[in-house]
C-alpha cells in the first residue's frame, strides 16, 4: 500500500514540475500553454488527494472530481473542510475535450491556479508525511 500512496506523490508532483517548467518556459506570454498548465495543476491535487486516500486506506473510485475526494478526506481529518480549490477542479476535465475548454485561461489566473494548487499539494503532503 506504501508503494501506491508513494506513486501517488511522486505523480503529483511530477504535475507540478511540469506546469511550474511550462509557466516560466518563455518571456512571450503568447508561448505559455497556460490550459495545460491549469490541468497539471489540478492533476498535481487530485493525485495528492488520492495519495492520502490510500494512506489512510479509504477506497475511492476513478474520479476526478477534487470536491469529492476532499470530502473523503474530511472523513479523516476536518482540516481538509478548509480546503477551496477555486477553478482548479473545472480545469480537469475541461482540457480533456474539444468542446470542454470555454476560454483560454489568462496568464494572471493561471498563475494564480498554479500556486493554489502548490499551496494545497504542500498541505496535503505534510498530512502524508
Amino acid at each position: 500500500m506504501e508503494n501506491v500512496q508513494n506513486d501517488w506523490v511522486l505523480y503529483a508532483k511530477m504535475d507540478l514540475k511540469v506546469a511550474r517548467r511550462e509557466l516560466h518556459v518563455s518571456e512571450d506570454e503568447e508561448e505559455i500553454l497556460t490550459p495545460i498548465i491549469c490541468f497539471h495543476s489540478q492533476q498535481a491535487v487530485e493525485k495528492a488527494l488520492k495519495g492520502y486516500l490510500v494512506k489512510n486506506s479509504i477506497d475511492f473510485e476513478k474520479i476526478h472530481n477534487l470536491e469529492t475526494l476532499r470530502k473523503l478526506c474530511t472523513t479523516i481529518d476536518k482540516e481538509f473542510e478548509e480546503l477551496d480549490f477555486g477553478d482548479l477542479n473545472y480545469y480537469g476535465v475541461a482540457t480533456r475535450y474539444s468542446d470542454g475548454l470555454m476560454e483560454v485561461p489568462s496568464l494572471n489566473k493561471t498563475k494564480e491556479l498554479y500556486e493554489l494548487s502548490e499551496y494545497i499539494t504542500n498541505f496535503i503532503f505534510n498530512k502524508i508525511k
